[in-house]
């Protein structure tokens, strides 16, 4: 009886290790998964002279308005920052290089 409730425990820690070990190596997987699929947009930001922040400043310096939103562009091996614009009656295009900071063109979107 005795030999009994000491396998009964032995299996219950036994089980419970194995459940731990699962948690942690998904955990792992996770963490792995999100990091390899991460935008590689983002990753090469951070790398760049010119920040989103900077860039979304220049283009409201040339154009008054409300930012919609901004993308991070490779244009012929360039990146560049295209920064969407709304203003009073149009929506406009701001590119702007994002190793130079200097503004290429400013376009109105259709």
């Amino acid at each position: 009886m005795e030999e009994k409730n000491n396998n009964k425990k032995l299996f219950l820690i036994g089980g419970f290790i194995v459940g731990i070990l699962l948690i942690i190596g998904m955990t792992i997987s996770i963490t792995l998964f999100i990091f390899k699929n991460q935008d590689p947009a983002v990753s090469q930001q951070e790398s760049l002279p010119i920040s989103k922040e900077e860039a979304e400043n220049i283009a409201l310096e040339a154009v008054s308005g409300n930012i919609l939103y901004t993308t991070l562009d490779n244009d012929d091996g360039e990146k560049e920052y295209e920064v969407y614009i709304q203003t009073d009656s149009v929506v406009k295009e701001v590119t702007i290089n994002a190793h130079t900071g200097v503004i290429e063109e400013i376009d109105v979107e259709d």
